[in-house]
């Protein structure tokens, strides 16, 4: 029984130290055009593959492992951003989003008369 404990409690060391260690970015998504901040917009980290929302105030904070991530932000009626960044410490980093411009046809309304 001695021997066991002393082996859990060696794992436990060794684990511990292998941790990895985390780092938080944060920042607020806005409209690049209207500088409103977006709410729900969605953060990805394509390596770490968790996916968080921006809150009532566009406000995200997303925990991650130190090292080089790809965060995907994207939100309806918007273009989606990419960009890589090398985490080795808390962050801040505001993004502003660029609207998608859409045209359409003339559309011709009539009634029969």
């Amino acid at each position: 029984m001695r021997q066991l404990m002393l082996l859990f409690f060696v794992l436990t060391l060794f684990q511990t130290s292998y941790a990895q260690e985390s780092v938080v970015i944060s920042g607020t998504i806005r409209s690049k055009t209207t500088g409103e901040s977006i709410i729900g917009a969605t953060i990805t980290s394509k390596e770490f593959r968790e996916t968080i929302l921006t809150n009532e105030y566009g406000f995200y904070s997303f925990k991650l492992p130190k090292g080089e991530h790809t965060l995907i932000i994207s939100h309806s009626g918007m273009k989606t951003a990419e960009f890589k960044i090398a985490l080795t410490k808390n962050m801040q980093k505001d993004v502003y989003l660029e609207g998608i411009s859409r045209t359409l046809d003339e559309v011709v309304i009539s009634a029969p008369i």
